[in-house]
Formats: structure tokens, C-alpha cells, sequence
């Protein structure tokens, strides 16, 4: 998915989930080809929630309880599937951030099967406040607290400046040292305990 088009998450999740849970395929399908008058994936992103998130597993928990003698999906209504949104802060429009936050934590509670969201992102200030005041009960972890993330970030560069010394086409005009450890340090502190800094300098 093009992470600054934040319009694609729902129709994303659609198809990553249909890897997870058996017989969700024909269903999403199904609800496709009955709406394809109202193309849902020009739909608004609360309707693109219900008609290919929610309401296909509702159907899908159903037909299982109904219909199949053996619940192709049973283990997953006792071990939740993490659903990973990475660079909320990314998208173009901060508006349309916090409208799929809100979409999402309304969404999660009619789930028949258990998703936990992890959503990462930077402490943007609007981010933050729909966090606080309009989502429920959530667990929050600030990367900038976290006592190892320089030692991680650390090690990350000196691997993937290892890799440039081995792999580049001008490795052989480097310094058996390069870098020097002191232009290290700096994109450590940096990075400010995030890995993007540091990924993006590599």
C-alpha cells in the first residue's frame, strides 16, 4: 500500500485478513459483485468499515456457527490476530488520520473475532488528542522512553553500514573503518529513539 494514501487501509486490511481466516475470500466477493453499482471503494471510509470489514466476519462467524461441522476458524476466536497500521503520521491529510482512528476503534467492538490494532505512529499534537479524547481504553508505548532503542538503533546502522562496506559498488574505496564511530553517534541521538531517522540515513 502507498502509505500516504491512507484512502487504501480498508480495502488493505480486506485482503491481508483474507489470508487469515478461511472462507472469508467468497464472502468479501460476494459483497463486492452485490454492491458493484456503489463500488464500494469509492464509498465513504465508514461504509468501506461495515461492508468489507465488519459485516463479511460477521457473516463469516455465523455460516461457521450454523453451517460447518468443523469451524475452520475457531482457534482464531480464541487468539487474536494483530492488525499493524505502521506510519499513521505519514499520510497527507491529517484529517483523514484521525477520521480512520475513529473508524477503527468504533469498528473494533463489533469484531465476532478478536483483532487487536497496533497503530504506530509519531506524538503528532492531533494524533494525541483523538487518542485521548475520543478512543477508549487503549495501551500506549512512547519509543522515547524506551531504555534500549538507542543500543537497537546502534546496531542497526553498524549492520547496514557493514552491508555498504560488503555490497556497494564503491566498497573498495572505503576506509576499512568507515564510518567513524563518531558520525555514528550523532544519527543515534538523532533519531530521537525512532528508527525512521535512521532508516531513512542508511
Amino acid at each position: 500500500m502507498n502509505r500516504k494514501d491512507f484512502n487504501r487501509l480498508i480495502p488493505t486490511l480486506a485482503v491481508q485478513l483474507v489470508q487469515s481466516f478461511q472462507g472469508l475470500a467468497h464472502i468479501l466477493e460476494d459483497t463486492i459483485l452485490q454492491n458493484v453499482m456503489m463500488d464500494l471503494f469509492k464509498s465513504s471510509r465508514q461504509t468501506q468499515m461495515l461492508e468489507l470489514l465488519v459485516a463479511p466476519l460477521i457473516r463469516l462467524s455465523l455460516a461457521e456457527t450454523e453451517d460447518e461441522p468443523v469451524h475452520l476458524n475457531t482457534g482464531l476466536k480464541f487468539h487474536p490476530r494483530l492488525v499493524v497500521v505502521d506510519g499513521l503520521d505519514e499520510c497527507i491529510d491529517s484529517n483523514i488520520q484521525c477520521d480512520h482512528l475513529r473508524i477503527v476503534a468504533s469498528a473494533i467492538p463489533h469484531f465476532p473475532y478478536p483483532l487487536r490494532f497496533m497503530i504506530t505512529s509519531r506524538p503528532e499534537s492531533y494524533i494525541t488528542r483523538v487518542f485521548q479524547h475520543d478512543i477508549g481504553e487503549i495501551s500506549q508505548y512512547d519509543l522515547s522512553v524506551d531504555p534500549d532503542a538507542d543500543e537497537d538503533i546502534r546496531t542497526f546502522l553498524d549492520e547496514e553500514f557493514a552491508k555498504i562496506r560488503r555490497t556497494h559498488p564503491l566498497r573498495y574505496h572505503l576506509p576499512s573503518h568507515w564510518p567513524h564511530r563518531g558520525n555514528i553517534i550523532p544519527i543515534v541521538e538523532r533519531s530521537s529513539s525512532h528508527f525512521i531517522y535512521a532508516s531513512t540515513a542508511i
